[in-house]
């Protein structure tokens, strides 16, 4: 279904594709589409002169997943058991090709582009080897040795790039920010070393890049939270800055301690720079963080949210509850920083693929197969949360998103003015959201009834409970405690959650920096334990050496003693022989070391009897 900037329904320009599909893949710019058609991979241009021409890719049956360079110029395929290929899109040539047994999400794409499409990158083994792409491709020009490496990212904008090694066998993740300069005389210059960080529960990590590439959001992750606080493991969130001298790498505070469920960087490169970020066990709070230093500036308050998502052109802001979540939205004016519905959104479908449309205009949601097999359609909301102005039904749907455009294409517009009517409705609105607040306040005050426990944190609320019902109850009468209620953060909560140092009081630290301190400090703990049980064992092995020394040496005196006294050395020789003489009539594969010495002396110990007797 094609549906205009208004979202009316209007009839489609091209059946692109027919016949089975296994998936599809847009550009960055929205030009081209790489479409699995069930026999090869087709690159479709969408533009608005590509008059929807297709570029077949040879040899591409077996196709699993794709990917398109920064310009458009070159698309990635990788099949099972076949590995990377590298196509160009405007003829479908292949390029190279290189090995690659199974991909995993967290390093995907294993080949990346730089901006300029003048070099890319190869995750090997160990390696990162860099093509340049004005030469033949049949050896890199340049190679980047990290021990353990699983996982790089390029930078949007410059030639920067990030290498994560994860936590292995007791030794902490490492993650560096590196910068490539071709004209390097050596791999120290051309692979220069910007900050880095050593870090404990680190398993996995997203890197998510500014606009501007000056700096990075890594979100780490570990599938066990050795703490015991979550079943779902544990995450951390730091801010890697490219250009900072004194303080390259932050621990990004949250505004609620628990997991970091979802973060995001506003596009808008015009304006200081900001990212937004969910954390916290449900309802989560949402926190708007300075792009520079990590500060949060604004809450979104508490909710059932999951997701955010960013408009094109960053002024609008959409935090949702999407996935196993009950599909609540709330959209925000990010310049005036507020809420623009009046009213929570509860979207009536179980939300799986969300997309902005390129105008910031519109934004859609749908619910796709194989996340869900039944109920599957499309409904589209505005950037207030009007709607759903327009729902369609599919049987089976499995992707809908709107075709990118360039920047230029739509301006950037503020949010249209309430009309008079509409703008009366919602002021009553809130009026009776507070008279309700207020009237529920005071049957909060009411005694408990007996007999019915109150787990400490739900007293105080109408109900009482933590009953489903009670909490959405809270949830939207905004009933929640004063740091849940959208607001700006003061200085002092500024520099609290920053761990600012007070003069002449103990330095704060955020619930982040407790944890990783509190893992460094259980690290420390073991290596120390370590290292005293090495001691232990190397003190017991050096007695022992010691031990034998000394018998070894009182038997040579024993020895020497009975040479200097002929009578009792031949005493000691006969009886050697006698025992020599009774492993004689053992069998020899029976003896043990020791007695096979014995057995070997006996010539030796024969002929000093005869000089003893003489």
């Amino acid at each position: 279904m094609n549906v205009d900037r208004y979202g009316t329904e209007v009839k489609p320009e091209s059946q692109l594709q027919s016949a089975m599909s296994a998936f599809y893949v847009r550009s960055e710019d929205g030009s081209k589409l790489a479409i699995h058609s069930g026999t090869a991979v087709e690159i479709v241009d969408t533009s608005i002169d590509g008059g929807y021409q297709k570029v077949l890719l040879p040899g591409t049956s077996a196709v699993q997943t794709c990917h398109f360079s920064p310009k458009t110029t070159k698309i990635l395929t990788w099949e099972r058991n076949v590995g990377l290929k590298i196509f160009s899109v405007a003829d479908g040539n292949f390029l190279k090709g290189l090995s690659l047994k199974m991909i995993r999400r967290e390093a995907w794409p294993n080949v990346q582009w730089t901006h300029d499409e003048k070099y890319f990158f190869y995750l090997a083994n160990n390696e990162v080897h860099v093509y340049d792409c004005s030469t033949d491709l049949s050896a890199p020009n340049f190679k980047f040795r990290c021990e353990g490496i699983a996982s790089f990212s390029l930078a949007p904008t410059s030639y920067d790039f990030t290498s994560f090694v994860p936590q292995k066998k007791g030794k902490p993740a490492r993650f560096s920010a590196h910068r490539f300069q071709p004209s390097g005389a050596d791999q120290s210059s051309q692979f220069l070393g910007v900050c880095s960080k050593s870090m404990f529960n680190a398993e996995e990590c997203t890197i998510k890049w500014s606009p501007t590439s000056h700096a990075a959001l890594v979100l780490t992750h570990t599938s066990v939270d050795t703490s015991g606080a979550s079943y779902y493991g544990s995450t951390n969130l730091f801010l890697f800055l490219m250009d900072s001298v004194k303080e390259p790498v932050i621990n990004t505070p949250l505004a609620k301690e628990g997991p970091v469920l979802d973060v995001a960087w506003c596009p808008d490169a015009s304006k200081p720079p900001c990212f937004a970020a969910l954390s916290g066990k449900m309802p989560a709070q949402g926190c708007l963080h300075h792009g520079n230093t990590a500060e949060p500036l604004f809450l979104f308050g508490e909710a059932h949210r999951n997701t955010i998502s960013w408009s094109p052109h960053g002024r609008f802001l959409c935090l949702a509850g999407f996935g196993n979540l009950a599909g609540g939205m709330d959209f925000w004016d990010r310049n005036k920083l507020k809420k623009l519905n009046s009213q929570t959104i509860t979207s009536a479908r179980v939300v799986v693929g969300y997309d902005w449309s390129p105008d910031s205009r519109l934004f859609c949601v749908s619910t796709t197969a194989p996340r869900m097999n039944v109920d599957n359609g499309i409904a589209i909301y505005k950037y207030d949360g009007d709607g759903p102005t327009k729902t369609m039904d599919v049987d089976t749907l499995y992707e809908a998103s709107w075709i990118k455009a360039s920047e230029d294409l739509y301006p950037n517009r503020a949010a249209t003015p309430l009309k008079k009517k509409k703008k009366q409705q919602q002021k009553r609105d809130e009026s009776s959201l507070g008279n309700d607040i207020a009237t529920n306040s005071k049957v909060a005050a009411a005694p408990t009834p007996v007999g019915r426990y109150i787990p400490p944190s739900a007293r105080g609320r109408q109900g009482g409970g933590m009953s489903l019902a009670d909490r959405m109850r809270a949830e939207k009468e905004a009933k929640m405690a004063s740091s849940g209620a959208p607001r700006r953060i003061t200085k002092n909560e500024r520099s609290k959650m920053m761990g600012s140092k007070v003069p002449g009081a103990t330095p704060v630290l955020t619930p982040a920096q407790e944890k990783e301190l509190k893992a460094k400090k259980a690290a420390e703990k073991k290596e120390k334990a370590r290292l005293k049980k090495e001691a232990e064992e190397e003190a017991k092995r050096k007695a022992e050496e010691e031990e034998k020394l000394a018998k070894i040496k009182a038997q040579k005196e024993l020895e020497n003693a009975n040479r200097a006294d002929p009578a009792k050395r031949t005493k000691k020789i006969n009886k050697l022989l006698r025992q020599i003489d009774e492993l004689k009539s053992k069998d020899p594969s029976d003896l043990n070391e020791d007695q096979k010495k014995k057995l070997a002396a006996e010539e030796d110990l024969r002929s000093e009897l005869a000089k003893l007797s003489i």
